[in-house]
């Protein structure tokens, strides 16, 4: 290394070294050293010269800085373990109690509630088990979350599922818990309502990027909307929920006839306004 100085003029940097000083063995410390040619007048190297500067606490710093990294994301990554957890027991408290009710609005309104929770606690079972605690894979997510409510809605109904998804989407958590709920109350409204055709009915989710946002659609080619349907007035539940969704995530909503069916499109900005 020496021998770089003197032959090629060159200058070393930032190498590390570890050891002890007389003054307290046994306790490890930490410098930086480098090496500098030094040049006669005529520009050959006549001698090298060398620096070390003392970088413990700096090191202790960074070392402690990685340490504590490191505890926050185990304690993140078992939160959301525990929260899917607890969210499951709830599901499962509702499904007992819907068993027990006897007039069927309460027992629907209790299945509907059940339905929500179970979508939270499916992003946190995304979450736990991509080892993420603040990213959803939102692409593999809207997949997973449409099969699931196709799977517990469709039954005997002539229902088709299709799910188009571009794939690395990626959405902060509180992004993506909205725009999942939103997602689940559309799909439910299209499965349930859209596709009471006696043909049956194709019900669908998209999820692209546009220019500078990301696309989500949610279409039927079922018996489309009522003609004095207003999404701004509709006092149904799911559509009350799906307003209050797309306002929390700063985000807007079209309706599109497609005759036959219904489409909604929400437009999620890459960036909160």
């Amino acid at each position: 290394m020496i021998d770089e100085v003197f032959e090629n003029a060159r200058v070393i940097r930032d190498l590390e070294i570890v050891g002890e000083t007389p003054l307290k063995p046994g306790e490890e410390r930490y410098w930086l050293t480098g090496f500098f040619p030094v040049k006669r007048s005529d520009g050959a190297v006549s001698s090298c010269g060398a620096w070390v500067v003392e970088v413990t606490d700096k090191k202790r710093v960074e070392q402690a800085l990685v340490e504590a990294n490191q505890a926050k994301d185990v304690l993140l990554y078992e939160v959301n373990h525990r929260i899917k957890n607890s969210l499951q027991l709830v599901v499962s408290l509702l499904t007992l109690h819907a068993r027990g009710m006897t007039d069927d609005g309460a027992r629907t309104a209790l299945g509907d509630a059940q339905q929500r929770i179970e979508v939270i606690a499916r992003i946190h079972q995304n979450l736990y088990s991509l080892g993420r605690h603040d990213h959803v894979d939102f692409t593999s997510f809207v997949g997973e979350l449409a099969s699931g409510i196709a799977d517990s809605l469709i039954g005997g109904r002539k229902v088709r599922l299709t799910v188009n998804a571009e794939p690395d989407i990626i959405l902060p958590i509180d992004r993506a818990v909205p725009m999942a709920l939103a997602i689940s109350e559309l799909l439910t409204n299209a499965i349930k309502h859209g596709a009471n055709a006696p043909r049956g009915a194709n019900v669908g989710v998209e999820l692209a990027k546009a220019a500078d946002a990301i696309r989500i659609a949610v279409f039927d080619d079922g018996v489309g909307l009522p003609t004095d349907f207003n999404f701004d007035t509709a006092s149904g539940l799911g559509m009350k929920i799906v307003r209050s969704l797309v306002h929390q995530a700063r985000s807007s909503l079209t309706i599109t006839d497609r005759a036959p069916g219904t489409e909604f499109v929400i437009l999620l900005p890459l960036s909160k306004a």
